[in-house]
């Protein structure tokens, strides 16, 4: 088969790996906007997005004006597959077995793929090293496409004092030196030592009008407002590149931050740097790619839903195909809600890495693969999870906190242990999720299904608060029945906004829908209300709040049934405070 000569940049579409490390007869599809990795550790994440960076050549200062500034202010930039076997003692071939092609990769705008082989270093710097390199047909002239592509590693997660205090790397370097018999690299490990012991400010940064556009994103995030004339870039050779500031509110700049709000700024200012890219280059293709490991790392779960929602709009506005590794139940099931392209690894008996397909990648699935492999891992955080069929199901249960958390008077302890909830979109039947509760029985997970279902708590099933009926059936009927024969109730009062007339039209249109279904097709009727309540959420929102303050004793009841199961699964997440029933 011949290649068609790649002379334009693509973005990376599909990989598929024959033979690497663990990952063997393996298909990854790839979005050309937002992709999650996720998976139990050594799942060989962190190798696919140097797979990625891989499948790439740099760009020239000729092609971008932004090329310099970009490369020399972030953190790491064009790095290839043999950073990876940099600290290996001895040489790992990592498809032992296999020869010839271990990877394919095929580019957005092309119809075939090009072959990836191992070629194995020979000098004595690199005698344990190899590479991947492309396979072109003989004579071709063909070479790798070009594009800039940011690596945001875990080494951005070290402070600024573990830097100053790095014996581990002068072991390394000491350790090397004396395997070393030629001058010029002896003189090269020294100029390294002493590059290594001194931070320094670099000149580069960015234009001041992307720093306007940072200093807006930061302060969305984390309400810091960083002045723009002290901003200056640091980079701390061999481990990182951060940025050094001061913000309008005393005693706040880049060194009193925490890890986290240093973690955010440093993926804030890659993203801005490749919209400068975008709007700079003079290549056709504009388009560049961010990759970052641990995107969840020291990040709250707000804060990681902020992030994804900047990557979705700049992804968009700008052509960057985004790939992050991450652990986070929380991030997944925005990226889920989303629908951006979720890629979960999981292990199969400690030799095979398997993937999930797009449809089982949901957060249920992925939180019970997790869960049954890992619970460290997820748990890190300490959250509970608890499970609910549909998104109906969570927006309710999140209206229902609400309540709780306006009603400190009466349910003084949940705004301490509400951070611990983590609820789950299912997608699931409610027979599945109850097998699947009771097969997870030693985890810290419990479910929540409607009211028409029966609750179990010898096995963690209760149900939401309201009549035996589904969550939209309930709110249609408490209208039609409470709140539309009675004109004097407070709810005519407080929402002058909402009339008789207008809440008729949207009911009448449902009672019409429903006539048009046979009485015993469940189904029918269940898909009716739910495109309904998907159609009409924010009336939906208004009615369920107006019942829960009318069903003061309903709610407690849902309460207490809530505070028996945080009790029953809250040791199993390392949480050993107790929540009181009302």
């Amino acid at each position: 088969m011949t290649i068609p000569c790649l002379k334009v940049e693509y973005l990376i579409k599909k990989m598929y790996i024959h033979h690497y490390r663990k990952l063997r007869d393996i298909e990854i599809n790839f979005s050309r906007e937002v992709n999650i990795i996720s998976g139990v550790n050594g799942a060989c994440k962190s190798s696919i997005l140097y797979l990625v960076c891989n499948a790439f050549q740099d760009i020239t200062k000729k092609s971008s004006p932004s090329f310099t500034i970009i490369s020399k202010s972030n953190e790491k930039w064009n790095p290839k597959i043999e950073n990876l076997t940099k600290g290996d003692k001895q040489y790992n071939d990592p498809a032992i077995g296999t020869e010839g092609s271990l990877l394919e990769i095929e580019y957005y705008g092309q119809d075939t793929s090009l072959p990836f082989r191992r070629h194995n270093g020979k000098g004595i710097l690199e005698k344990d090293r190899y590479r991947l390199i492309p396979t072109y047909p003989r004579g071709s002239g063909m070479s790798l496409p070009m594009k800039p592509r940011i690596y945001l590693g875990t080494s951005r997660l070290s402070t600024f004092s573990e830097f100053n205090s790095s014996p581990h790397l002068f072991e390394y370097i000491d350790e090397l030196e004396n395997k070393l018999t030629d001058e010029g690299s002896i003189k090269l490990l020294h100029k390294i030592k002493e590059e290594i012991s001194n931070s320094k400010i670099t000149k580069q940064k960015l234009p001041e009008r992307y720093l306007l556009k940072l200093q807006e994103i930061y302060k969305s995030v984390t309400r810091h407002f960083i002045e723009i004339s002290d901003f200056t870039n640091i980079s701390m050779p061999y481990i990182k590149k951060r940025v050094d500031f001061k913000t309008q509110k005393e005693g706040i700049d880049s060194n009193t931050i925490s890890s986290g709000e240093d973690n955010l700024m440093i993926i804030l200012y890659a993203l801005v740097s490749l919209s400068y890219y975008y709007e700079t280059t003079s290549l056709e293709d504009k388009s560049s790619i961010l990759l970052i490991d641990e995107l969840d790392a020291t990040l709250h779960p707000n804060v990681q839903r902020k992030i994804l929602n900047i990557f979705r709009e700049y992804s968009q506005r700008y052509q960057i195909q985004i790939i992050a590794t991450t652990h986070s139940l929380s991030l997944l099931e925005s990226a889920y809600k989303k629908k951006d392209n979720i890629i979960y690894l999981r292990e199969i008996g400690g030799e095979k890495i398997a993937l999930l397909t797009q449809e089982q990648a949901n957060p249920s699935i992925i939180a019970s693969q997790l869960l049954a492999q890992d619970r460290s891992e997820i748990y890190r955080n300490k959250y509970i999870a608890c499970f609910v069929e549909d998104e109906e199901a969570k927006c309710l249960l999140d209206l229902v906190f609400q309540y709780y958390l306006i009603n400190k008077e009466a349910y003084t302890s949940f705004a301490k242990f509400k951070r611990f909830f983590l609820p789950i979109v299912a997608k699931l039947g409610c027979g599945q999720l109850r097998d699947m509760t009771t097969k997870m029985s030693s985890w810290a997970v419990f479910a929540i299904l409607d009211q028409d279902e029966k609750k179990d708590l010898s096995n963690r099933i209760i149900t939401l608060p309201g009549s035996k009926m589904s969550p939209e059936k309930m709110i249609h009927r408490y209208y039609a029945e409470e709140l539309r024969l009675n004109s004097e109730s407070n709810f005519w009062k407080e929402m002058l906004d909402v009339s008789i007339e207008k809440l008729d039209d949207v009911f009448s249109e449902l009672e019409n829908l429903l006539a048009q279904c046979q009485e015993n097709d469940k189904k029918k009727i269940r898909d009716v209300y739910k495109q309904h309540f998907q159609d009409n959420k924010d009336i939906y929102e208004i009615l369920f709040r107006s019942w829960m303050h009318e069903h003061p004793d309903e709610m407690r009841s849902f309460y207490n049934d809530l505070s028996i199961m945080f009790n029953k699964v809250a040791d199993n997440a390392g949480i050993y405070d107790r929540m009181e029933q009302v």
